[in-house]
């Protein structure tokens, strides 16, 4: 008894710990209730069983752990120009095809993002714990998955309004095909769900389904035999389709798409009832949750919304083009036919293939035929003066591996041009790119405005940057230290940060 007490004793410090923080956190009627909840969870003494003493133990870490360590809300974000997402990459969420980040959560951020006016980043995970753990350390504002609202999650995140509602459903074979593990018995095909007992269901953790399964045991005859692993639904649903294992539980939108690939599933039928699917947001991030679901109010009145679902979800055609194509993230980690060529382009400038693949999207979209209002020809948009410059011939811009060559060549000499005036080669990626697009001349013009006004001639962004923007506004394209004159500074700005961007995303989905 005196160790119970002790332990009790100690547990309450704990959550006085989460109290104090509350009471700093939340207005008085949502700390009351929250801390009412919380409070009525502490344990007693001497009258817990073991199990609900391991279950308050669970609950105590996830309060304690999953507390948000940052203040961020709107204004934050506002203020520092940007909303990063916490996404899940997979068919549905966050992918690449052709080179260009697509998905239903994506799409759906980008959005959010713009009537937020701040741009938008991205960061991925695999689980909701790992997510949490992005959220509360302010490396995330928003996890843009669609989560079920179960209480205790309620206690560790705010729920956005629900994006809509769906009935998980069980994932097995329309087929009489043999579970390989058993070969000797044909797996049965079920029609209803009391049908599920004694039978085997695999669910990836960190996921509602284990605790509708066990539910569910309730009705049927004998239990339904759940299995718990560490592996993610996706994962799961290949391995039915595959015949390694007979049936698993997914969201009906996810399960539907999948059946479109794979062709020989049934998901018709539903495990529980539909259900609220959310995004979710920091406990102390009030006015992002207001905006988020204002944004929400007025996009799910348009036909933008159903149009987003529709394309990943209904398009069976579009569906099956992604998923197989050799240039989709999905199905390997090839961007364009010209991988090879830029892979060996950047291996002699020494950067990232993948950075130059996002600076030649940004140029060509990978169409070695682009020719620009202004003669830039193939692949990396090389004039061309510029290809004689560094003797190449300018008549063969758009055969792939010489254009690359050329590019590359001028990507070199500007690194050089720059390494004497931006020590910091990460850094001076931004002005090797900007020089590129609007030549280094007017890159110089920026720097030294910058330095003239007190910025830090050596950063890009923040600095540099505001003043490439101002080179399009005469008091500063007719200052005494402008050799270049006027330029159209928006230009070179999205330039940089789109293939910033761009290579953020390459860098997630594609291996180096």
């Amino acid at each position: 008894m005196k160790r119970d007490r002790l332990f009790v004793s100690i547990r309450k410090q704990n959550y006085m710990n989460i109290a104090h923080y509350i009471n700093s956190s939340f207005n008085r009627g949502a700390r009351f209730l929250y801390a009412a909840v919380m409070l009525s969870l502490i344990p007693t003494a001497c009258r817990q069983t073991s199990t609900n003493t391991i279950k308050a133990e669970v609950l105590e870490h996830q309060l304690v752990t999953h507390t948000p360590m940052v203040e961020i809300d709107l204004k934050e974000i506002k203020d520092r120009g940007y909303l990063t997402a916490i996404l899940y990459g997979n068919r549905s969420s966050y992918y690449l095809y052709k080179g260009t980040p697509r998905g239903y959560e994506y799409e759906l951020l980008q959005s959010l993002s713009k009537s937020l006016d701040v741009d938008l980043k991205v960061k991925m995970t695999d689980s909701f714990a790992s997510a949490m753990k992005l959220l509360n350390a302010g490396e995330g504002d928003v996890i843009a998955h669609n989560l079920s609202q179960t209480n205790r999650r309620k206690l560790l995140v705010n729920f956005t309004d629900a994006l809509r509602e769906e009935a998980p459903a069980l994932v097995q074979r329309k087929v009489g095909r043999k579970n390989p593990v058993s070969p000797e018995q044909p797996t049965e095909f079920l029609v209803k769900r009391v049908e599920l007992a004694n039978k085997t269901v695999y669910v990836a953790k960190n996921t509602v389904y284990a605790n509708m399964l066990h539910r569910l045991s309730l009705i049927c005859k004998a239990p339904v035999d759940v299995q718990v692993v560490d592996k993610s639904t996706d994962e799961l649903i290949r391995e039915v389709a595959e015949g390694l294992i007979d049936y698993t539980i997914a969201d009906q939108y996810i399960a539907n798409s999948k059946a479109v690939y794979f062709g020989n599933l049934d998901t018709e039928m539903a495990i529980d009832e539909a259900q609220p699917l959310s995004w979710a947001v920091r406990k102390n991030s009030p006015e992002l949750l207001a905006a988020t679901n204002d944004w929400l109010t007025q996009i799910k009145r348009t036909f933008r919304f159903n149009g987003i679902y529709n394309r990943y979800f209904m398009d069976e055609k579009r569906l099956k083009l992604r998923n197989d194509s050799e240039f989709s993230s999905l199905n390997g980690a090839r961007l364009s036919p010209y991988d090879e060529l830029i892979r060996e382009g950047a291996e002699n400038i020494r950067w990232d293939w993948r950075l130059l693949a996002a600076q030649i999207y940004q140029e060509s979209l990978f169409n070695p035929h682009a020719k620009s209002w202004m003669g830039a020809e193939g692949l990396m948009q090389v004039m061309p003066n510029t290809a004689k410059f560094f003797g190449k011939d300018s008549e063969k811009l758009y055969d792939p591996h010489h254009n690359i060559e050329a590019g590359t060549e001028y990507l070199n000499w500007l690194n050089k041009f720059w390494a004497k005036r931006v020590e910091n080669p990460e850094e001076r990626i931004k002005f090797i790119l900007a020089s590129y697009n609007a030549g280094q001349g007017h890159v110089l013009d920026a720097q030294r405005l910058a330095e003239k006004y007190g910025k830090d001639t050596k950063t890009w962004d923040d600095n540099v940057e505001v003043f490439m923007l101002k080179k399009s506004e005469a008091e500063y394209y007719k200052d005494p230290v402008v050799k270049s004159g006027y330029c159209r500074g928006r230009e070179p700005v999205a330039y940089v940060k789109n293939i910033m961007s761009r290579y953020e995303s390459y860098q997630q989905l594609i291996p180096s």
